[in-house]
């Protein structure tokens, strides 16, 4: 995952981009172009665009060099973040009312197998002290050490199906991990299909909003699964960003039908498109997103990826371990 590592600051955040995307949300960089490739415009550059200005362009004519610049920035403009309009917010949960999650909203998983085995937790419903709404609004996802089920973990695992599921959109989630870091943790934000047209896991395709585990502090994991890219087989198609994940940060997908973005306070980091025609009658090994999907608050202990260093077992004593939700709002255009 180090391959092509380039760093970006920008302010608050530091985005570490994997083979970032050609059309990433910021400043365009086109070395040795021979041409601009725009019709009726002669202009060559030896050097490269950036920030919306030619370097060392030549050009016939101020006109043309005019022009170069002006669909330069009309280009910039197109790729610039729009957050989402509130008429085209469709569902959302604020964390505003004290005690248990919204039951209109919110369902659960439960039990003690997941993960294949991997995992060390139990799933428990309707526990406040494994998922509750704080007095500040805040909803509280918590794993924590104690003797349940067979199991020496309890935590939660909210679920929007059958009272939130959604083809297309943008969902979003602003998100605290400020006491869910330690060695074992494996906090998520994610999606799954609400009916596995297509076949159980992961034919029937993953989205995962937001993944971070404690061993690797500090990165945060935007990836999506199906037949043809997932991660057993050594195929998953997503990037990270590092930054300070003891601040509230909000995690985004933008969900079309030809692609996926994911972005972090505003800052796209990883797209994955929609590569092959609809006709194809295997078109769902590389795309299943045509089907609704639904939310997934969680916090595991242990894992196939969560507990690759082990856990550390002290750290989810007392109070615990606990993913920290401020809001999460569904938008669709």
């Amino acid at each position: 995952m180090t391959i092509g590592h380039l760093k970006i600051i920008v302010p608050s955040l530091l985005l570490s981009i994997v083979a970032a995307p050609a059309a990433y949300a910021g400043a365009a960089s086109h070395k040795k172009s021979s041409s601009y490739g725009i019709p009726g415009i002669n202009c060559t550059s030896d050097n490269h665009i950036q920030d919306g200005h030619a370097v060392s362009m030549s050009c016939d004519d101020g006109r043309e060099r005019d022009e170069v610049r002006r669909r330069i920035m009309e280009e910039k403009k197109k790729r610039k973040y729009r957050p989402p309009k509130k008429a085209d917010l469709v569902w959302r949960d604020e964390f505003d009312q004290p005690g248990r999650p919204d039951p209109s909203k919110w369902g659960y998983d439960v039990g003690c197998e997941w993960g294949h085995g991997t995992e060390l937790q139990c799933y428990t419903a309707n526990r406040l002290e494994n998922a509750r709404i704080s007095k500040r609004g805040i909803l509280r996802v918590r794993a924590v050490r104690e003797d349940y089920g067979g199991r020496k973990f309890t935590s939660a695992r909210l679920t929007s199906k059958g009272k939130g599921d959604w083809r297309y959109g943008r969902i979003l989630a602003k998100v605290r991990l400020r006491h869910c870091r330690a060695i074992g943790t494996w906090p998520a934000i994610w999606m799954l299909p609400t009916y596995r047209k297509y076949g159980g896991w992961p034919k029937s395709g993953e989205i995962d909003i937001m993944e971070h585990v404690g061993h690797d502090p500090g990165y945060v994991h935007g990836t999506i699964h199906t037949a043809a890219y997932n991660h057993d087989a050594g195929s998953p198609s997503g990037n990270y960003v590092e930054l300070n994940v003891r601040k509230w940060h909000v995690y985004q997908v933008m969900w079309a039908p030809n692609k996926i973005d994911f972005l972090v306070d505003g800052k796209r980091y990883h797209r994955f498109p929609r590569s092959n025609p609809k006709n194809d009658k295997l078109a769902f090994r590389k795309w299943p997103f045509d089907r609704k999907f639904h939310l997934i608050l969680n916090v595991a202990v242990g894992g196939s990826w969560g507990g690759v260093k082990g856990v550390n077992s002290k750290a989810f004593e007392g109070r615990g371990q606990v993913m920290e939700v401020d809001w999460v709002r569904v938008y669709i255009q």
